[in-house]
């Protein structure tokens, strides 16, 4: 199996992917970051340059491009600009070809604005 960890150069990611190495998990780890050199580079198998999710179009077609090409399994989005796009690309029916690791759009859209997340919970 192989996936995917978005954000490696953050610290969510590479705690992560410490847990993976950490584990007895033998899939193959790729990662995926914005910048060339991130600090989680040394902790994964593979590796690539991403566009920014802020760049929606080059982001999809590079990270489809990626997950057809090298057969990932799974992403692993751990940046919110990420999580919001893979999210709803999901939602609108525009889902990439593997299986993503990310929470329903209604609750993303809820808690990602703080004002959307405060009327929620004031009405639990």
């Amino acid at each position: 199996m192989k996936v995917l960890i978005t954000a490696v150069g953050g610290d969510l990611a590479q705690s992560a992917l410490n847990c993976l190495r950490d584990s007895d998990w033998t899939g193959e780890i790729w990662g995926w970051d914005t910048q060339n050199w991130p600090a989680g580079r040394a902790l994964v198998d593979q590796f690539r340059v991403a566009p920014p999710a802020s760049d929606e179009a080059a982001y999809r077609d590079a990270l489809e491009e990626l997950v057809r090409e090298e057969g990932i399994d799974v992403v692993v989005p751990l940046c919110e600009p990420e999580i919001r796009c893979l999210s709803r690309w999901h939602h609108e029916g525009r889902a990439l070809p593997c299986r993503v690791l990310v929470n329903p759009w209604p609750e993303v859209e809820r808690f990602s604005d703080k004002w959307l997340t405060t009327c929620y919970l004031r009405a639990q």
